[in-house]
């Protein structure tokens, strides 16, 4: 950060120190979130969000980043500026894709934070926590709205009553006011959950089938699933916790073998879509810098058979610029969108959409179905 720091009043001093420590004991002597967390198997009549849950879980996760961040990092805890005053610098200062920060914060740390919250959502979903990896809808779904909470979860740690532009005003300052920790964060938060899912499915169940040494998945469970096992801890479980399966300690436990495919009914096209990715490119020429990191989400709302109206943002952050130098990129757009054989499970895409209010671009790829 720039420049010198001016000293808090007294008001800070204390409000500072005792709002990181009401959010990290509030939970906690809040007592057990509330229902369906100690539950070994989810009902498939329930529904609903338990919202209690995810909010009092998401206040643990909370306290326990910022209250990291108020003892490690100099300027959290000496902002120069007021605490409005700092906040209203924070919003007004975004801009861009990079924020400063190193690649393992950006593309390791933040969407490990995406994939904790999501899995928040997942285990207060109560009619979607069982739903295990697996081409079907109800998992995709599932992890689809923990996307969303994800990103939600996302701005407040950014930008929200309780982020880092309220402790700290972190954005208001040189280079830190870049949109890559609120893209990276559910996209690529997203790919990180499925990874530890299709993980738990084919490398974990397989060693609990192998042995029955109990150790063993403990380890198994908690070295191949971290974000999951942090979610279980926020919810005042054991790490290694399963809805879907027994615990280790359980008497009578059974190892869970997989499921036998089953008959799926594809509907017809989806009125709603959601698309989250990481992406990675590199210019040609002998000017050319490395290359670009970063990642793009959109969503989409299909108003006719044909048509839907979309948004999407996207950036990335260019790499060796050498010193004193860098780069990045920030695209945006918005507008309505053609899509061909939308009941089809493969179809071509067409997007036709004004950027930015700008001059109309075009672009055409494949996606794929997932019914």
């Amino acid at each position: 950060m720039v420049g010198a720091r001016k000293p808090r009043s007294g008001l800070e001093r204390v409000l500072a120190p005792c709002t990181v420590l009401f959010l990290i004991t509030f939970p906690v002597l809040a007592g057990d979130p509330g229902d369906g967390n100690t539950s070994s198997s989810s009902d498939p009549e329930q529904t609903g969000v338990n919202w209690s849950g995810v909010l009092l879980e998401s206040l643990e996760f909370l306290g326990l980043e910022h209250g990291f961040r108020y003892a490690t990092e100099e300027g959290t805890r000496h902002p120069h500026v007021s605490f409005f005053g700092g906040y209203l610098d924070s919003l007004r200062n975004l801009h861009g894709w990079g924020d400063g920060d190193p690649f393992y914060v950006n593309y390791v740390g933040h969407p490990m934070q995406g994939s904790v919250s999501g899995f928040v959502f997942v285990q207060n979903d109560r009619a979607f926590r069982s739903a295990e990896f697996g081409e079907n809808s109800r998992y995709w779904k599932s992890r689809l709205r923990a996307a969303a909470y994800a990103w939600a979860y996302s701005e407040q740690f950014e930008i929200g009553p309780i982020s880092e532009a309220t402790i700290g005003n972190t954005q208001a300052f040189y280079p830190q006011q870049g949109f890559v920790d609120q893209v990276a964060t559910p996209a690529i938060g997203l790919a990180w959950m499925i990874a530890e899912d299709l993980l738990d499915k084919y490398a974990i169940k397989q060693i609990e089938a192998r042995t029955s040494n109990r150790y063993v998945w403990l380890l198994a469970r908690g070295g191949l699933n971290p974000s999951r096992s942090l979610a279980n801890v926020l919810a005042h479980r054991a790490p290694w916790h399963r809805d879907t399966r027994c615990d280790p300690w359980q008497k009578d436990c059974i190892p869970a073998q997989p499921a036998l495919p089953q008959h799926r009914d594809f509907p017809q096209s989806a009125t709603f879509e959601f698309f989250a990715t990481s992406r990675t490119s590199a210019q040609l020429g002998a000017d050319s810098h490395g290359y670009c990191i970063g990642g793009e989400g959109a969503a989409a709302r299909r108003v006719a058979t044909h048509w839907e109206v979309e948004a999407e943002v996207g950036g990335c952050k260019l790499t060796r610029f050498g010193e004193h130098l860098s780069g990045d990129s920030l695209t945006y757009l918005a507008g309505p969108r053609w899509t061909p054989r939308p009941e089809a499970r493969w179809r071509p895409l067409h997007s036709y959409c004004l950027v930015a209010g700008s001059l109309p671009t075009n672009g055409s790829m494949w996606r794929k179905n997932l019914h």
